[in-house]
């Protein structure tokens, strides 16, 4: 039987491409602005399109006919909706997508390199939040508008995209949770991760 050294075995093992955390960075501030590109582009599409001739017709009371503020909104309503729910799944999923990654790999925070590459998902989740706040606003806004305005198909899609970000975020909620409860057994870690926790939780935006 013929034995085979070793160094000459073939190695079928596969490189993982080592966490860069430029790459969070770069994605981050790119899908905001694209986001709010949007979100303005259709805007100004749909003002433009339907220009309001005289400011004096934007408001009239009730027993007339209706303003043109309110056809512009009622245009506009359920396109901004789903840019909106679809904007807060994205960066909700895209999060909790990425935080509960790190919790698979790394279960426990047991030294200095697990905690830098907490620290570009945390900063990410933190620059997320009022985007996602404004998300939430418009998206309530124009939700409750198409509720009232629009018919039985759009109604539904509303509440069915208000059910699956209602989930979404629960369980980016959960996987949060979980990070921020990582055990840690050396003193100086734990109270450095507890510290970024810390300002996870209290800060608008990161200070770490």
């Amino acid at each position: 039987m013929i034995e085979i050294d070793p160094i000459d075995e073939p190695d079928f093992s596969i490189d993982r491409p080592e966490f860069n955390p430029l790459s969070v960075t770069i994605i981050v501030p790119l899908v905001l602005i694209m986001l709010m590109l949007t979100y303005v582009a259709y805007v100004v599409y749909d003002l433009k399109l339907q220009a309001v001739p005289n400011p004096k017709e934007l408001f009239k009371s009730i027993d007339q006919e209706p303003s043109e503020l309110f056809k512009a909104i009622d245009r506009m309503a359920f396109g901004l909706f789903l840019l909106s729910e679809v904007g807060q799944i994205f960066l909700c999923g895209y999060s909790g997508l990425q935080l509960n990654r790190f919790l698979h790999q790394h279960p426990a925070m047991n030294n200095y390199e697990i905690l830098e590459r907490l620290k570009p998902l945390v900063r990410t989740n933190m620059y997320f939040v009022p985007v996602g706040l404004l998300f939430i606003g418009v998206a309530l806004v124009t939700g409750i508008f198409c509720l009232y305005q629009h018919d039985l198909l759009e109604k539904a899609v509303v509440l069915c995209l208000w059910f699956v970000s209602t989930g979404v975020a629960i369980r980016c909620s959960v996987i949060e949770n979980k990070v921020r409860a990582m055990e840690s057994t050396e003193p100086v870690l734990k109270a450095e991760y507890e510290s970024v926790c810390q300002s996870w939780l209290q800060r608008m935006f990161p200070d770490f």
